[in-house]
């Protein structure tokens, strides 16, 4: 798949940037959000290592979940109009995957407590 130029999200300011990758790729966003999850989870475990002889690995998890579900709800509340269409940075869909994988992990991180 060919993706368009930029000329298409001329004049809708810094929303249609944001927007422009999801019109090339719909899983350019999941894909960010993936790698902050595990950038999240690995920064909060090592941090937890250095205070704790055993660091809990559930609970870092669990946090990161939820940093990652407020950060895919900010993605889903930008829209831009590209080619008369309104096109949301992160569509239903992968919000709903990302949901659904943030709902496993805190629920687990509190069934453990």
């Amino acid at each position: 798949m060919v993706c368009a130029g930029l000329e298409l999200v001329k004049g809708q300011g810094f929303e249609g940037l944001i927007v422009f990758p999801s019109t090339c790729n719909p899983y350019f966003y999941p894909w960010i959000l993936g790698a902050l999850f595990f950038i999240f989870t690995m920064v909060l475990y090592y941090k937890d290592q250095e205070k704790l002889p055993k660091a809990d690995l559930i609970s870092c998890l669990g946090v990161s979940s939820i940093a990652i579900v407020f950060l895919s709800v900010i993605l889903t509340l930008i829209n831009a109009t590209i080619s008369g269409e309104i096109v949301p940075a992160l569509d239903q869909t992968n919000f709903l995957r990302i949901i659904a994988f943030a709902i496993v992990f805190i629920g687990i991180w509190f069934m453990k407590k």
